[in-house]
């Protein structure tokens, strides 16, 4: 672990992180409804990719300090983003449980950046621990307060994915791929998603 712990140290220490955007495309219209931010590794020579740096980092203590640098670059990268676009940024739950944890450090930067909070949705993560109610509780609690929507991703994926959205009440709900791949071929998959996009719509969620 000490070697691995290291490993993630240098990447932190040398900035060796960047944000990329992947566009959320209306399937209504084509056009761009949204733009989600997604770290990567710089070096290709660390030899472990963004998920395993951030299980060593949960491990290690160093979650927030991930975090930090994953959320500034996702900010700074945005500034310019289109008008009347949405960004989309990855958090993972577990993070108030790191003590080094900084409450309002999102808002500062979205301030800095001159970015709406408005415009931003926080993706939970499928990194955060859903079995810990009281750590879900206060994670909405404190981003809710401060004016942020929240969205879940991979509905369908793993045992709890519905029981993550009756805890959660996102605003924004995205369907595991595996869940939509070649839905025209399968009936099974076209009902489920079905009764889901009517609960979504009954719960005024954007699917």
């Amino acid at each position: 672990m000490e070697d691995k712990k290291a490993v993630v140290q240098k990447i932190l220490e040398e900035r060796g992180l960047k944000a990329v955007y992947q566009p959320i495309v209306s399937l209504k219209d084509g056009s761009i409804h949204a733009y989600e931010a997604l770290s990567r590794i710089t070096s290709n020579e660390i030899g472990i990719n963004i998920g395993e740096a951030f299980e060593i980092a949960g491990e290690c203590g160093l979650l927030w300090e991930m975090e930090k640098q994953c959320r500034t670059n996702a900010l700074k990268g945005a500034k310019n983003k289109p008008k009347n676009t949405k960004l989309f940024i990855n958090i993972d739950g577990n993070v108030l449980r790191d003590t080094t944890f900084q409450k309002g450090f999102t808002k500062e930067k979205l301030e800095k950046y001159s970015i709406d909070i408005a415009e931003v949705v926080l993706e939970i993560t499928e990194r955060s621990d859903f079995d810990d109610k009281e750590l879900l509780n206060g994670l909405m609690e404190h981003y809710r307060s401060q004016g942020y929507m929240l969205a879940i991703d991979d509905l369908g994926s793993g045992y709890s994915g519905l029981n993550r959205l009756q805890i959660i009440k996102p605003g924004y709900v995205k369907i595991d791929y595996e869940l939509v791949h070649e839905i025209n071929k399968d009936k099974s998959k076209k009902s489920l998603v079905r009764m889901l996009a009517r609960y979504c719509s009954d719960m005024e969620y954007k699917l």
